[in-house]
């Protein structure tokens, strides 16, 4: 059973109205916050069994992919990422990789990370939570910071 969740916000995008919301891509700054914080990311998980999901949107994807580089691990794209289905995230800790890192959207990370939480928090563009299942089948929130504090090392160890 997985042990540890990790949900990523897409990097820095383009403006709304630039070409169709699904379509949006990251712009040079969001790949290269990306680029810079999953050197940080990989060292954390260090060879765990580790699966990255991703919503379809190609900002999401995009992201999900620059770090599947660096990390080396597999992607999988679901919809239900984008369709901000939180039974799906509950799910996630059944599967059989250590750690589990969703990449998608707001609204829905906010209102996912209240669901785990009970606790209010913006994700930024590019901004990662780490959340610990407990055996108790609840929820710990490890850390949670931007992608600039991940790409300087300001994350604990152990992912």
């Amino acid at each position: 059973m997985s042990e540890r969740l990790i949900l990523i916000r897409h990097g820095k995008a383009e403006d709304h109205g630039i070409r169709k919301d699904f379509d949006r891509e990251l712009t040079q700054k969001g790949i290269e916050e990306i680029e810079q914080m999953a050197p940080e990311l990989a060292k954390r998980i260090d060879g765990r069994d580790a699966v990255i999901i991703t919503s379809p949107l190609v900002r999401a994807k995009q992201t999900a992919d620059l770090l599947a580089e660096v990390i080396a691990v597999p992607v999988e794209v679901e919809n239900w990422v984008a369709d901000g289905v939180y039974s799906k995230v509950l799910a996630t800790q059944k599967r059989q990789e250590h750690v589990v890192i969703l990449v998608g959207h707001n609204p829905d990370f906010d209102r996912w990370h209240v669901h785990l939480t009970g606790e209010e928090q913006h994700f930024k563009k590019g901004a990662a939570a780490m959340y610990r299942w407990t055996e108790e089948g609840k929820v710990r929130l490890e850390w949670m910071k931007t992608a600039k504090q991940i790409a300087k090392g300001d994350i604990p160890d152990e992912a």
